[in-house]
């Protein structure tokens, strides 16, 4: 099995809500514990960060799919890459309270919007180790 960790940001479509969210958050849970597949997800301001890890005949094919969700668009991968182990392998998908207002995200969300900007190593590690933190914080999900 090859561990792979995908990270994207997307923007929501007027089809999705905070409303919405944990509907999404429970039904990711379910699916993804099934496939195996692990990660975290960060929505505020109408803006997705979400990280999926797992073997990648089946992160690849998931992402594929989210990739034609109606519920999002503008979809961006910030980063592919192999695995030696998981960074949030507790989660089926770890939510973060958009409330926590995590500093680190909105800075990515920024660099997303900026034409010609991209996600350097130090702001996906940042995110992430941010990421870790508030899920070991609030619990599990």
């Amino acid at each position: 099995m090859s561990l792979l960790q995908i990270t994207y940001v997307s923007r929501s479509t007027e089809r999705f809500t905070a409303r919405d969210l944990p509907d999404l958050v429970t039904a990711s849970s379910r699916n993804n514990e099934a496939k195996g597949i692990t990660g975290a997800l960060y929505f505020s301001d109408g803006r997705f960060i979400q990280v999926l890890e797992g073997d990648e005949r089946r992160v690849i094919p998931l992402y594929g799919s989210i990739m034609q969700d109606p519920r999002h668009t503008d979809v961006e991968t910030v980063s592919i890459r192999p695995l030696t182990s998981r960074r949030f392998g507790e989660w089926g998908m770890g939510h973060l309270p958009a409330e926590l207002a995590v500093h680190t995200a909105r800075e990515a969300f920024r660099v997303a919007r900026t034409p010609g900007a991209a996600w350097g190593t130090d702001t996906l590690n940042d995110v992430l180790e941010q990421f870790e933190r508030v899920l070991a914080t609030a619990g599990r999900d």
